[in-house]
Order: structure tokens, then sequence, then C-alpha cells
């Protein structure tokens, strides 16, 4: 499955179901549309989007965040509102050098867009989502003595991940969507899991190349990459080959890198 062209992705704007709740629309619903991920991310020149259709009130609730994460992303493109209070983000010192965004959930504004992609290319909701995700940002939590320490990455899980996306995109078999002038890319494959109980969606995610937002001293920077698990693949989704190759993997961290 591929959405990687405009008439593609204008094909898919009108789904019969919410992308963020599941619902079908019922007849005097009051609908609309969401950038998906929001537009104030990316540059004017840039902004051939994913939109899907939602119940007005469940896209309203997210407003917000939509509009924090954009000014987070566009901030790597040296874009910040003129006016202070327009700025939303609140950031807190760390310590020299470091500073952090207190006040975004960029894990739940992910799974948000995922959850959007999974409609787009699969025509189906996605309900009750549970999964795994790394993203280029490095989260630190609140300890015991008031300061901050770094969340850990699951190298090894996140590394599998990186690994699979990469020999599956050698060999042309993935489910890729491509849009907002080839500044957004996602990839995804399925493959069941180890007890063979449920099926696993792999997936990864770029954005202006953004895993340079994650470069810092003593971190190394990462793409992002993650999965989700339903009982069964989509009936049109591409699933992981079993035939072993060997491909290049310089950085494996990056689904996106060499």
């Amino acid at each position: 499955m591929e959405l990687t062209s405009q008439q593609a992705l204008r094909a898919i704007r009108s789904l019969p179901f919410c992308y963020l709740c599941g619902e079908p629309f019922k007849e005097g619903d009051a609908v609309d549309h969401d950038h998906v991920p929001p537009k104030s991310i990316f540059a004017r020149a840039d902004r051939q989007p994913l939109k899907l259709k939602t119940h007005k009130v469940c896209n309203e609730r997210h407003s917000l965040d939509d509009e924090k994460v954009g000014q987070m992303i566009s901030g790597s493109r040296g874009y910040y509102p003129e006016k202070e209070e327009d700025r939303k983000l609140h950031v807190a010192h760390l310590g020299i050098g470091f500073g952090a965004v207190t006040n975004l959930n960029v894990d739940a504004v992910l799974w948000r867009w995922i959850t959007g992609f999974h409609a787009a290319l699969y025509r189906e909701p996605l309900k009750r989502l549970r999964g795994s995700i790394v993203t280029p940002f490095p989260r630190a939590d609140r300890n015991a003595n008031g300061g901050y320490s770094f969340a850990p990455v699951y190298e090894r899980q996140h590394d599998l991940f990186v690994e699979t996306i990469k020999a599956q995109r050698w060999r042309n078999a993935l489910d890729r969507i491509v849009a907002n002038n080839k500044k957004l890319t996602y990839e995804c494959v399925w493959c069941p899991t180890d007890d063979k109980s449920a099926w696993l969606c792999i997936f990864a995610l770029n954005i202006y190349d953004w895993k340079k937002m994650g470069t810092i001293p003593n971190i190394l920077a990462r793409g992002c990459a993650g999965c989700y698990t339903l009982p069964s693949h989509p009936p049109n989704a591409t699933l992981v080959s079993n035939y072993k190759v060997i491909t290049p993997n310089a950085d494996p961290l990056d689904p996106f890198g060499r």
C-alpha cells in the first residue's frame, strides 16, 4: 500500500469514520478535516498534506497540542512566533546547555498521527492502540530529588525495528505514505509476534530529517521507530519477508539513515 501522490492523498479525505475516535459518521454529525501531522509544522511550500475527516469535537480536543508540536518542530527550521503570547511551549532549564519542553506529551501526539496513518493506508480505524515508540527527542523524567533523569531507550528493540525497516525497504516491501513535498515519510510492515498470537506493525517516521533535533551531548541521535499490536493484520497490509539478506546498516539507530 502506498500513498505517495497528491491524487492518492486526496482519495482518502472522506473515509466513512472519524480516525480519532474510530466511530462511523452519522447523519447530522458536525465534521471537520484534520491535517496529519498539523500544517503548522511545515513550511508553506511543503503544505501538500494528508488530511482526514473527523468529528469536529474530536479534532478540537487536540488543537492546542497541534500548535505546540508545530512550534517545536518548525523551530528546527528557525521559525518561532514573533509575539511572546503566541509561544505555547514551556521550557525548563535542566542545567548548563540543557532545556526541556514541559507542557507537551510528544509520544501521545505521535501516536495520534500513527492512528491517522493506519486509517489512511488500510481504510479502517485503529482502536485500543498498544505499542512502543522511540522518538528523536530524548525524554527526561522528574526524579525523587526534584531533578531530571533521561529516560532509557530500549536499544535492542529499537535496533531490531530499524534493521527490519531497512531490510524491507531494500526489498521494496513496505507500506508507505509520502506527503508534504516529501518532507514526511511514514513506512511500516507487519509480522507475527513470537508466539503467533497477534500481529505487530513495525513502523518508522521521518519529518524534515528530525533526527538532528535529538543531537545532544552523551546521547546518540536516533530516528523515530516503533510498533503496535493488533489481533490480525489488515487484509491489504504488506507482510514481512522471512528471506534473510544482509543490508547496509551503518547507523543502527536511524531507520532512514545508511
